[in-house]
């Protein structure tokens, strides 16, 4: 999540970023800066709602490294790697169900 951020922050540097996420993971990205907006509604029977990433100010994206703490930055690394090999398995069973 941290690449594809990076990613649209080179690519649109000045637009917020806005997701559809799945609001079991809502804390997960509200640890990444994306603010939720909306009411919660039904996508694929799933709940969802929309979350913003707003452009920080290079002042502000500075105090917040800071204010994070080792163990943040370690939970941050193990759900991106648990979100990883999610998605591996997830591909994983598209190819088996294609063959």
């Amino acid at each position: 999540m941290t690449h594809a951020i990076k990613y649209c922050r080179k690519k649109y540097d000045k637009k917020p970023i806005i997701i559809s996420a799945q609001t079991y993971l809502l804390s997960f990205y509200e640890s990444l800066g994306f603010v939720p907006e909306g009411p919660v509604y039904l996508e694929d029977n799933i709940e969802h709602i929309t979350m913003v990433l707003p452009i920080l100010k290079k002042g502000k994206a500075k105090s917040q490294k800071s204010a994070g703490s080792e163990s943040s930055g370690f939970v941050t690394k193990l759900l991106s790697f648990l979100l990883l090999v999610l998605s591996l398995l997830f591909i994983a069973g598209l190819i088996y169900l294609m063959t």
